[in-house]
């Protein structure tokens, strides 16, 4: 799987989104690092691989309302957190996040 993960550029961001969980609870979380494909979320949460989230960007408008599906959850000394991976998104949307990636890294 780390293969999987590690497959398409990644960028090195620490932006904050919302969370909203399936329940209608939502908390804030951090985003580490984040490719096409998914990203990763600071913090354990109590989900479980298979949850699915809803991610919305304080940043940028045109990404609220992104789901993701948990693919991994890491629980080590110092670093806790999930890795999801994105629900099918339009071209448009794509575009968007690459842009708001490229704004965002090196904040």
């Amino acid at each position: 799987m780390s293969e999987e993960r590690r497959s398409s550029a990644r960028w090195p961001v620490a932006v904050t989104t919302r969370v909203t969980l399936q329940n209608g609870q939502y908390f804030d979380s951090s985003i580490l690092n984040v490719n096409l494909g998914g990203c990763f979320l600071e913090g354990g949460f109590g989900l479980r691989e298979m949850d699915v989230i809803l991610l919305h960007s304080y940043y940028n408008p045109k990404l609220n309302g992104v789901y993701a599906q948990v693919i991994w959850i890491v629980e080590e000394p110092g670093l806790r957190g999930i890795g999801v991976r994105f629900q099918p998104m339009d071209d448009a949307q794509k575009f968007d996040l690459v842009k708001w990636f490229n704004q965002v890294v090196g904040r």
